[in-house]
């Protein structure tokens, strides 16, 4: 029998003997969603027969190279009620049931067996049995919060034993010398340099003394090698002498050859300072040429600037005639346009104040409206959807009707007769947002915005209710509008009105 190197089978104890058709020919295990083969109906898990397909083997019983798998129906039935104990009997489980309810009892999301694997809950890489998370989480898992003993800093044990610890400049730490001191870290270089068991040189290594020894043992070795310090000193007092004095011979040499190079760059100077008073007697000479040429082009430029002026004069007069009846033309027709702009612009300014100066409008005396057996139907100014667009009005019903009458206000949108309903086209479809004000100073307001169409003929168009307000299509309950009211006045304003 071949195996294979991942075993899908159930890897359980069976209370009585299995049969052997149960058993995968590729993993040895009872099989796992067994599948026989159409060959010759051996058996297999239903993952190794995909194994063996995808490998490319041939039937392990009877060897034929093409084959196909057929689902054990009656072999599923009969395994499923086979009696078994649990997969983690040897940890200490002893559930025991049929084969069809191991996945379930296994099943770590179903809170079952308390001895499956489960993965941290603090995201450690380890898998931990159910029953012994809590002692994993306490003491073991390497996410788990920490403090260092030594200075309080918090963070994963992982991040505390790994990478503070090495770093904490409050661990105690031994000398490395074992002369039995412990300091804390940041402490310890200091006393590195006292310790009296650290190597140190001898004093006197300038002068050639190559000894190391303990620090305890330095006054020692001082008593003990005087004489020879005494020679090496001297013996380096004469190096240095016999070195100074070939460095004041060198510094004479080197003076010497300087002192007659510098002669020589004194003659070439003298040199240079001939030639630059002959030079500049040249210049001088030049100089005086170009004086003379000088005053007579002066002369020369005095006159033809003269002449230039007169002439210049004399065009400019005739010039000034002549523009001066141009200007008055061009200032003529340019005060017949100023005129027509203003015109213009009176307009515009009449038409954006009748868009926009009009956005806010207020129903005052709503407890009036209210209460009124029959309240009007009030109307807010006219606006216009855009210049030269269309007309409309907001139209408020202080007691609603139907269904909601007495309890709840309704707004509407109507379209008007506008002057410029003739250019426009019909129909026409806006979204038209409105806003109630918080006059209480509060930070909501309610609003909703809607895709409504506007008709040429007059009449009413119902807006959907305030957002957040949830009651029927138009209405708002008077019960929700205590926080919107300020000396019985609601505040309304349109806040978009786009054209589609």
């Amino acid at each position: 029998m071949a195996h294979s190197l991942t075993s899908h089978g159930y890897k359980c104890h069976f209370k009585d003997a299995v049969n052997a058709h149960f058993y995968c020919t590729q993993c040895g295990l009872v099989a796992r969603a067994i599948v026989l083969t159409s060959c010759c109906g051996d058996s297999y898990c239903d993952k190794c027969f995909t194994e063996v397909v995808q490998q490319q083997q041939p039937c392990h019983a009877c060897h034929k190279k093409e084959f196909s798998s057929i689902t054990g129906v009656k072999y599923r039935r009969e395994m499923e009620a086979l009696q078994v104990y649990c997969s983690l009997k040897e940890r200490g489980c002893d559930w025991s049931g049929s084969l069809g309810e191991l996945d379930a009892h296994l099943d770590p999301d179903l809170d079952n067996c308390q001895y499956v694997d489960v993965l941290c809950s603090l995201s450690c890489p380890q898998a931990v049995p159910k029953n012994k998370m809590e002692q994993h989480l306490l003491g073991e898992c390497i996410k788990r919060e920490h403090t260092c003993q030594h200075c309080g800093f918090k963070a994963t044990y992982e991040d505390v034993v790994d990478t503070h610890l090495p770093e904490c400049k409050y661990v105690p730490i031994q000398c490395p010398n074992f002369c039995g001191v412990t300091c804390e870290r940041e402490d310890l270089e200091h006393h590195m340099k006292m310790c009296r068991l650290q190597e140190v040189s001898c004093e006197f290594s300038s002068v050639g003394c190559d000894d190391r020894f303990p620090r305890e043992l330095l006054q020692d070795h001082l008593r003990a090698c005087m004489q020879s310090h005494l020679v090496l000193t001297a013996e380096s007092m004469k190096n240095d002498a016999h070195g100074v004095k070939q460095r004041l011979a060198q510094i004479e040499e080197r003076c010497g050859e300087s002192t007659g190079s510098l002669e020589l760059r004194c003659k070439g100077v003298e040199l240079q300072a001939q030639n630059l008073e002959m030079q500049l007697g040249n210049k001088e000479k030049i100089l005086l040429d170009q004086e003379e040429r000088l005053e007579k082009l002066t002369k020369l430029y005095q006159t033809t600037v003269k002449d230039l002026i007169k002439n210049t004069t004399e065009s400019l007069k005739e010039l000034e005639g002549n523009f001066e009846t141009k200007f008055l033309e061009e200032h003529n027709q340019l005060a017949a346009l100023i005129e027509i702009a203003d015109e213009h612009n009176q307009e515009l300014v009449k038409i954006k104040n009748t868009l926009f100066g009009t956005r806010k409008f207020v129903l005052s005396n709503f407890s009036l409206e209210k209460h009124k057996d029959q309240p009007d139907d009030w109307k807010s100014v006219s606006m216009y959807t855009h210049p030269f667009g269309y007309k409309f009005c907001i139209g408020i019903d202080a007691n609603g009707f139907g269904p909601t009458r007495d309890r709840a206000m309704r707004v509407e949108l109507w379209s008007m007769e506008g002057e410029y309903d003739e250019e426009l086209k019909w129909p026409a479809v806006v979204t038209i947002t409105i806003e109630m004000v918080n006059q209480r100073g509060g930070e909501n307001a309610c609003h909703t915005g809607r895709r409504v169409t506007l008709n040429r003929v007059s009449g009413p168009t119902s807006v959907y209710a305030w957002e957040r307000i949830h009651d029927t299509e138009g209405f708002i309950e008077h019960d929700r509008l205590e926080e919107f009211l300020k000396d019985d006045n609601l505040q309304f304003a349109i806040t978009e009105c786009t054209l589609h």
